[in-house]
């Protein structure tokens, strides 16, 4: 997280947070935020470390969901989740800087053979509570990946601070 305290760890179906302040690092003790039967991944805190965004494939396809995050406690809040996705997403998760906006790579499933995405991006307000808006477009990609056993992309891509640009990581072989 953002502030140091924890760390997110997904492995298939389970996604725990590790406390990261104790001294030492052998009595850390993991805290289960979600264990269920489908598959949870990409796990990214929030700038201000209130907020977890994640994708879960309970649809039968990988989404995305931002659900609030107690830093007391380690616990993220399912039952306040609200799920960002609609259509699918294909990894590649990160916040804007100032925590108002989530950005993500949809697959186009017109064309999944050319591993043409979309770079996505949804509205976050943690003003009064969590509430998302509507999935937006950015702009579209054709990028050299594979796909994890999940069905996330092993892809990493990270917005600026602003959202005005993106580091999207390309295999040099396929050059």
């Amino acid at each position: 997280s953002p502030d140091s305290r924890y760390m997110a760890i997904t492995e298939g179906a389970n996604l725990v947070a590790v406390p990261m302040t104790a001294s030492d690092p052998a009595s850390r003790e993991s805290i289960d935020m979600l264990r269920g039967e489908f598959d949870v991944g990409g796990a990214q805190f929030s700038p201000d470390s209130q907020h977890l965004a994640f994708m879960y494939n309970d649809t039968g396809w990988p989404e995305v969901y931002v659900a609030p995050f107690d830093g007391a406690t380690g616990v993220v809040n399912l039952a306040a989740s609200h799920r960002v996705s609609h259509d699918g997403a294909a990894g590649g998760l990160s916040w804007r800087q100032d925590g108002r906006e989530i950005f993500y790579l949809s697959d186009m499933l017109e064309t999944p053979e050319l591993n043409d995405f979309r770079v996505m991006a949804v509205s976050v307000d943690t003003e009064q509570g969590l509430s998302t808006g509507e999935p937006e477009a950015l702009f579209e990609i054709t990028l050299p990946i594979t796909f994890t056993a999940n069905g996330g992309v092993t892809q990493s891509r990270t917005a600026s601070p602003d959202g005005e640009r993106f580091v999207l990581v390309l295999d040099a072989s396929s050059q």
